[in-house]
């Protein structure tokens, strides 16, 4: 994936002045609440829409369930990245706005999924929302972690971002298979787990990127990039703890 800075002059953040990085990091922070916040309203409108349809006795295709997740995964990320390229500012604009959409419509899957699982298994009119909330913690501090890890120091992370580099694409289509036939007992907590690892792995690549790589003005790019990596680990987490 190409992460240079359209601007021939530009110095990564990390040898920026201390103000320029500054503001460029809260600018990173600031977009990507608002681009989580984008997938967090598609996933949920995108959810009701697929509960409804169970409620009515309509349920998708399988091919149809695998095409429409992958779809947003790898389509999010072919389309937001090229018009976050663009140097037109609103052109940027709607590649998050589109790329987040595309993963919230994914996500919705898996969140039904969690929800039917929590009615079942906890007695709670909230049931449905206690394995996206402790997913939601789990994925919080685990970012608190990452950025206080590799705030401290610089870190050199190039073996481990050619090793997420070619497990994600495969692992992104084997997250989708899972959710229609999904894997029972062992094996599949064990599969569980190594997808929650890479996706950590990757989303630890991504934020190492952000504050050492990327130039100050790639904050939009900065925050798609980590978007994209934050709802992997969510899906993967999410994934694993409504496991039963």
């Amino acid at each position: 994936m190409h992460h240079a800075s359209p601007n021939p002059f530009a110095v990564p953040v990390a040898e920026a002045p201390d103000a320029e990085r500054t503001a460029f990091l809260r600018q990173v922070a600031f977009k990507t609440a608002g681009s989580l916040g984008i997938v967090g309203v598609s996933a949920m409108a995108s959810s009701i829409g697929l509960l409804g349809m169970l409620m009515a006795g309509i349920s998708l295709p399988w091919f149809v369930q695998i095409a429409v997740m992958l779809g947003g995964l790898y389509g999010a990320q072919w389309l937001g990245y090229r018009m976050i390229a663009s140097p037109d500012a609103s052109t940027r604009t709607a590649g998050v706005v589109i790329g987040s959409g595309m993963l919230g419509v994914s996500l919705s899957f898996v969140l039904v999924m969690a929800a039917l699982v929590g009615a079942s298994v906890y007695d709670d009119p909230l049931g449905p929302l206690f394995l996206p909330f402790q997913a939601l913690g789990l994925v919080a501090l685990t970012v608190t972690g990452m950025v206080i890890y590799l705030l401290a120091a610089p870190r050199k992370l190039n073996m481990l971002a050619a090793l997420m580099s070619v497990l994600t694409l495969p692992m992104l289509a084997l997250m989708a298979l899972m959710v229609v036939f999904p894997v029972g007992g062992f094996v599949g907590i064990l599969i569980s787990l190594v997808f929650v690892a890479v996706s950590a792995g990757g989303l630890l690549v991504s934020l190492n990127r952000v504050i050492r790589e990327l130039s100050a003005d790639q904050s939009t790019r900065a925050a798609f990039e980590l978007t994209v990596g934050i709802v992997v680990l969510f899906w993967n987490i999410l994934a694993l703890l409504s496991r039963r």
